[in-house]
């Protein structure tokens, strides 16, 4: 299962990036990975979800579709997790510095993955707050965000208030799915 992890969470960085090259072959690998492993019978339906989402990450070519699949993962390991009672044990980020946004989102987005694949209540809710805390227009530009353009500040508020109010697997993919479309519009641009 650390493999699992690992592997998650190198599509969950590249998808940040806008790499969805990486995401695609990361995918392939990890659904090699989960189909030759075995797994407890109860356990089936939660791996079958996964490899479906897998397989379709294996193909991705959408920016938008790439950050609502890794969203899907993570709730999908969280909703095995807790369905099967398997404790998953995840060292917690190292706070950051309050006056480095972009430690401050990074910190966040970390826990915020943590709140979905562990799945905790408190690291969601401890992420929450720090992205919300490094919100601040100041030195956002305008930047592409899918089909249309917003600006980095207003995305960053709407993906901010969607993280808050996140309370659920589902709502929670769909917010860390906002998350990173917002990161990947300006990562892979090269800001």
């Amino acid at each position: 299962m650390e493999h699992h992890f690992e592997e998650a969470d190198e599509m969950r960085r590249a998808a940040f990036r806008g790499e969805i090259d990486t995401v695609r072959e990361v995918a392939k690998s990890f659904a090699a990975r989960v189909a030759e492993s075995t797994y407890p019978q109860p356990w089936g339906p939660a791996i079958e979800r996964l490899e479906d989402v897998l397989a379709v990450a294996a193909t991705v070519d959408d920016v938008r579709k790439t950050a609502s699949l890794i969203g899907e993962i993570g709730a999908s390991c969280g909703g095995c997790h807790r369905e099967h009672n398997v404790p998953v044990e995840r060292d917690w980020p190292l706070e950051a510095d309050p006056e480095h946004r972009m430690d401050t989102f990074d910190y966040a987005t970390e826990l915020l993955w943590l709140g979905l694949v562990v799945p905790s209540d408190e690291a969601w809710g401890r992420g929450a707050d720090a992205y919300h805390a490094a919100l601040s227009c100041e030195g956002f530009e305008s930047v592409p965000v899918g089909p249309e353009h917003v600006s980095a500040c207003s995305s960053a508020r709407a993906t901010g208030a969607s993280v808050v109010r996140a309370g659920d697997d589902a709502s929670r993919s769909r917010a860390f799915a906002d998350v990173i479309l917002h990161c990947a519009g300006c990562h892979s641009d090269g800001a």
